[in-house]
């Protein structure tokens, strides 16, 4: 076995099993189900250990538009430029033709960058996923907002050879809201071509808030209901972050509920900490997420009406799955908002809680798109960066994995993770290795 510890490697799908990562876990130490089928609990109460489950790469045989943010407002937003090294994490996911089998087909690529008006561009031609680190950190700066033409630009590479049914996704990673409104139509227009074609499109939108701002009672979404609910109708995800560091999440989002509609079915089943997740109003008048609380773990949940104003109301409720009892209820008051708050059983021999989160509206033939948000004490320590958890040997699924192997930093803010689980793959704590630019990787050779 040989250790490395690397900004971002490419090797083999079948060799590389991914032992430590920042700010998610991959529950590499052996995860247990949860109470719930999909859901992974965490190992033990440590802040420091892995945490929930594997995420399958998917059958392969995919299309994915990469559509990345290159407007100036991204030098104060994301300095760091984090959404790029997600781009190149979401890439590493993807099965490259060196990693193709006979059930599993290469999948293929494509990175657009957008700006103001006519400035979208092809940065990676739909093509290898491994080939296209390159041109993700080619990417800068330089102009306004529209998003639309970062969609258009990337269905048309999609297209080109006329196929897209299913198999194919877009994921926006962006701070921005179109400049000037009145492009707004443009990228509604855009997404839904993107859904009539059977493309899902997923919108990961970074919305940085002033400093010192109190996030106890929720994000208010900026972004366009319109664009909110077009993204939703393709089936994908819209996630709003406050902090370019959450782009990790959001990608841990994607990746379970599917970044094609062939990949898990559309939806928003599960919640993840430092995400403000956006969902329309089931035709049953009930929607639910579902999340495992650590011991000890203090959360505030908020739901918040979208559109349609305080004329939408709605009731959220928080349910022990475990016990089937109730532990908090809400209703949205004249702003539009309830607030659920809750602290885990401080008992580190506990198993941890598996928790629900319903709501429905008053109404049981109301339509309308709400938020619901979720910030967690849980948050990433540096002494995770000196943790000396390891592997187990063998999977929940029977896959041998290394034994020992290089520490493994994880924090706890990936919980959840309803999805695709095919093939018991490692891939998510390979996205977060890459997010975070450092990783320490063990590959079987």
């Amino acid at each position: 076995m040989v250790s490395l510890t690397c900004s971002f490697i490419r090797a083999s799908f079948v060799s590389k099993v991914v032992v430590a990562g920042v700010l998610l876990g991959s529950g590499l130490a052996g995860a247990k189900p949860s109470l719930r089928p999909g859901l992974y609990r965490r190992e033990n109460p440590s802040t420091c250990d892995p945490i929930l489950g594997r995420i399958g790469s998917g059958s392969g045989g995919r299309k994915i538009g990469i559509v990345i943010d290159a407007s100036y407002s991204m030098t104060d937003n994301d300095p760091d430029e984090v959404r790029l090294d997600a781009a190149k994490g979401l890439a590493n996911t993807l099965v490259s033709p060196g990693e193709a089998t006979d059930d599993k087909p290469a999948d293929l690529l494509t990175v657009v960058d957008f700006a103001n008006e006519d400035s979208a561009r092809v940065r990676y031609e739909l093509g290898d996923p491994a080939g296209a680190t390159a041109a993700i950190e080619r990417i800068f700066p330089r102009g306004g907002t529209f998003i639309g033409g970062g969609v258009q630009v990337a269905i048309d590479e999609l297209a080109k050879d006329g196929t897209t049914g299913n198999r194919t996704g877009i994921v926006i990673l962006s701070d921005g809201e179109d400049d000037p409104p009145e492009l707004v139509p443009e990228t509604v227009a855009e997404i839904e071509r993107a859904g009539q074609l059977g493309i899902r499109v997923s919108f990961g939108f970074l919305q940085v808030l002033p400093e010192g701002t109190d996030v106890s009672s929720g994000l208010v979404v900026n972004q366009d209901p319109g664009i909110q609910n077009a993204v939703l109708q393709t089936g994908g995800s819209m996630a709003t972050i406050n902090t370019a560091s959450n782009f990790a999440a959001f990608l841990a989002q994607i990746l379970s509920t599917g970044l094609t509609s062939d990949d898990a079915s559309s939806g928003q089943g599960s919640l993840f900490s430092g995400l403000t997740t956006t969902a329309q109003l089931s035709e049953t008048g009930s929607n639910s997420f579902e999340y495992d609380a650590r011991a000890g773990e203090s959360l505030n949940v908020t739901v918040r009406t979208v559109e349609n104003g305080t004329s939408l109301v709605l009731k959220a409720t928080l349910r022990d799955l475990g016990s089937d009892t109730d532990i908090a209820t809400a209703e949205t008051d004249d702003t539009g908002l309830a607030v659920l708050s809750y602290t885990a059983s401080a008992d580190t021999a506990s198993a941890d809680t598996a928790l629900e989160v319903a709501v429905t509206a008053a109404d049981p033939n109301a339509k309308g798109l709400f938020s619901v948000g979720l910030e967690s004490s849980e948050v990433l320590d540096s002494e995770c960066l000196n943790s000396t958890a390891t592997a187990d040997a063998t999977a929940t699924n029977g896959t041998a994995k290394p034994t020992g192997g290089p520490a493994s930093p994880f924090p706890t803010l990936f919980t959840g993770g309803a999805g695709s689980f095919q093939d018991g793959a490692y891939q998510l704590a390979a996205v977060v290795s890459f997010v975070f630019g450092t990783m320490a990787v063990a590959m079987i050779m």
